[in-house]
């Protein structure tokens, strides 16, 4: 729903008015409260305090006794019956008889006299000091205090939550209003009497010798009160009670719920007047905007004559006076539109003719860049275990002089190399950053060193003492170095792998660049990289590192550019849509069982390509060569089961040497330990770790061996790299808590 400005801005400005309302009427109605509050409560306070004077210890002595006789009297009452007394609600404490023999008691009636003066003390008029009855003076100068009483604790509830009125001023049931109704404030208050005082925070505080008034109005049986309470201390300093004042606030409590309800109108008439005038208001601003947009709509419609009326001076009316100038132009260019057409059209022809002697030109400097690359892009591998096939795909398309021509920064190449009397083969993809002749320049670069360094690697069949992962590093820095003093204006991805043809085992790096995929017995997979270096040619500093895998026979590795992600997944919609799954181009691996050519196939009919691509595809032992290889597992399996490790161990020492892979050192050291020989089982299971990392199986073996040696740091690095493969574990979670704990790791 499109809600007009007009009434974005009245809403807001309502909003705004009511908040600040709201706050404003709020905070005035708690300050008024509580200052009502304030003064109720201190002035009670200070009656309270000033009763304690008329409460001399002769009358405490009397207080002392009184409270003995009654305790002696009282109704005895189980703690459960009298917590049962409801809230501000009271119950007897003295049978009739008891109650007669109580009120006619001398020391009843002396204290009672006494707070009949505290009481009578806040009359208007002058109170005589005499003894006086419970009704006195005229009705309509009542005291404004109402009770006057003490308060003692009774030993069955020694949390003070249940107290008893010791003594009440107003112990008779009379009419005091003379309106012919005895009402609730007006009946009779016995000695003893049990009161529940749970909610009254003035009388805990009182007991804690404090004179203090509750937080709040007490609301009871007689009514609204604000109270007030006092210690009273024997001659020792003994709090023996607590007097209790009581005013009687019926009328400010009205006075300050009337406030309330008045605070709330208020909020209401402040919501009702600031929509009526958000209203006006929104109108007022919205007409200008609306012949705006009524304009705008004309003008949109081919309508030119559109004028905004709008003669403010404020910025509505510059907008207005701008628009109508707008149309103006837009009216006088559509009347010499046929003109400048034509004025156009020449411009443009002769501007087309500058441009096509420029593409002309251009073309030759793709072609000569063409025929440059050309040779440096070769499948050179003569490998008889490995094989490489290529596709390339620029992007960038072009003719000259009628022969067609491609032209970008993806390459290929491959190569053999001798590594300490084995033979290797080298192979490398990568992808120069920009477009067609930036990116054909970085190629250009990258594949002329590359050459260079296999030349001078690999020229009269040169035999490198080196390992592989140190010639990796120096290609990489070489190449790093070159292009760095291209000062960012090239960067290049690339993965740079050099694969042992006897034993399957491969070293690569990743320069940034999409990881490979393996093809394995069927399946496809993303080669997991623990963090790759930075481009070639980046000046970000990132930590070299070499990727090793051992492949097996019939392995198949795809490295391919990003162009092999990035499809037009919607070529027939004005819309482009990107590919962003990277498992798609493993999925389309595993349906062409790892062809080049099929994987080419399914890319272009799963979506339209819009970079360049480039694909090697690597193979090791696809078809086998003479030589003991082969590995009977099934026999293997049958001997192991049946427990004849002899026999395996003699099954797998046929398998020559240099051809051992992963499963021949892992089943050799799986027959020692078995056989309880465990230190000869050591290094071939963790030859077998360092040709495979990512098997939970020999890691665990190797634990177990690393355990039996007293190794139990080893063996628990090797059971901890186990479960991080396999995380649900159980009996890997086990040992290796057994193992820490053997070597003291656990604290």
């Amino acid at each position: 729903m499109r809600l007009s400005f007009g009434f974005k801005m009245g809403l807001a400005i309502c909003l705004l008015s009511v908040s600040m309302t709201t706050v404003g009427v709020l905070y005035f109605y708690q300050t008024a409260r509580d200052k009502i509050w304030n003064l109720m409560s201190g002035r009670v306070m200070d009656i309270t305090r000033t009763g304690l004077f008329l409460l001399p210890y002769e009358e405490r002595d009397k207080i002392q006794r009184f409270r003995s006789y009654i305790e002696n009297v009282r109704l005895k009452k189980t703690p459960e019956d009298l917590r049962a007394i409801p809230e501000g609600e009271f119950d007897d404490g003295l049978d009739e008889a008891t109650n007669v023999a109580a009120i006619a008691n001398a020391d009843f009636q002396d204290i009672v006299a006494r707070l009949r003066q505290i009481k009578f003390g806040s009359r208007r008029e002058v109170t005589p000091p005499v003894d006086l009855p419970q009704k006195y003076g005229p009705v309509d100068d009542r005291p404004m205090i109402r009770y006057v009483y003490i308060l003692t604790p009774i030993a069955e509830i020694p949390d003070r939550s249940v107290l008893q009125i010791l003594i009440d001023g107003d112990y008779q049931e009379i009419d005091m209003n003379e309106n012919g109704t005895i009402e609730p404030d007006e009946e009779a208050t016995t000695p003893g009497i049990y009161y529940n005082v749970v909610g009254q925070d003035g009388i805990s505080q009182a007991f804690s010798d404090k004179v203090a008034a509750n937080s709040d109005y007490t609301v009871d049986t007689w009514g609204t009160w604000v109270s007030a309470f006092a210690p009273i201390h024997d001659r020792q300093g003994k709090i023996i009670g607590v007097l209790g004042v009581d005013y009687k606030a019926d009328s400010e409590f009205n006075e300050v719920v009337r406030l309330k309800y008045i605070c709330w109108a208020l909020i209401a008439g402040s919501i009702i007047l600031s929509i009526l005038l958000s209203y006006a208001l929104a109108r007022f601003l919205g007409r200008p905007i609306q012949l705006l947009r009524e304009g705008a709509e004309k003008v949109r419609d081919r309508d030119y004559s559109a004028r905004v009326d709008i003669r403010s001076s404020d910025e509505l009316g510059l907008l207005a006076r701008s628009f109508n100038s707008m149309v103006d132009q837009i009216r006088d260019y559509t009347a010499n539109l046929e003109q400048k057409v034509a004025e156009r059209t020449a411009e443009l022809q002769h501007t087309l003719r500058t441009v096509q002697d420029l593409k002309t030109q251009q073309d030759a400097d793709y072609f000569l860049t063409n025929l440059l690359a050309n040779p440096l892009f070769k499948n050179y591998n003569k490998s008889n275990s490995v094989t490489t096939d290529f596709f390339i795909k620029q992007k960038k398309q072009f003719e000259f002089r009628n022969r067609t021509v491609d032209l970008g920064g993806d390459m290929c190449v491959s190569g053999n190399l001798m590594f300490n009397g084995r033979r290797h083969t080298m192979f490398c993809n990568a992808d120069a950053m920009g477009k067609s002749m930036q990116g054909a320049g970085g190629a250009l670069v990258m594949g002329t060193v590359l050459n260079s360094i296999m030349d001078r690697s690999a020229s009269n069949k040169r035999n490198l003492k080196i390992p592989v992962e140190e010639w990796l590093l120096n290609t990489y820095t070489e190449l790093h170095k070159i292009f760095l003093t291209f000062d960012g204006s090239m960067h290049v991805s690339c993965v740079l792998g050099v694969l042992d043809d006897e034993s399957g085992t491969l070293y690569y790096f990743n320069a940034e660049h999409p990881a490979p995929v393996l093809y394995r017995h069927g399946k496809a997979l993303l080669l997991e990289e623990p963090g790759q270096i930075r481009k070639l040619g980046s000046h970000i500093q990132s930590e070299f590192s070499v990727q090793k895998i051992q492949l097996e026979p019939g392995d198949v590795l795809i490295v391919g550019s990003d162009g092999k992600d990035d499809l037009n997944l919607t070529p027939d919609e004005d819309t482009r849509t990107i590919n962003s799954d990277e498992e798609l181009f493993v999925r389309i691996v595993e349906s062409s069982h790892g062809k080049i050519d099929t994987i080419v196939s399914a890319l272009e009919e799963y979506g339209e390509l819009t970079d360049d691509i480039s694909l090697i595809r690597v193979s090791y032992l696809e078809y086998p060569v003479e030589r003991k290889t082969d590995l009977d597992l099934e026999r293997l399996n049958t001997l192991i089961s049946a427990r004849n490790y002899i026999a395996a161990l003699e099954e797998l020492n046929k398998i020559e040497p240099e051809a051992a892979g992963v499963l021949v050192n892992y089943y050799k050291g799986l027959c020692l330990a078995r056989l309880g020989r465990h230190a000869e089982a050591l290094p071939f299971l963790e030859q077998a770790v360092e040709l495979e990392e990512k098997q939970a199986t020999t890691l665990s073996l190797l634990g177990k061996i690393y355990y039996s040696l007293a190794r139990y740091e080893d063996a628990s690095r090797s059971l901890e790299r186990a479960l991080e493969l396999k995380p649900d574990s159980e009996n890997l979670q086990n040992a290796l808590e057994i193992i820490r704990q053997k070597a003291g790791l656990l604290q």
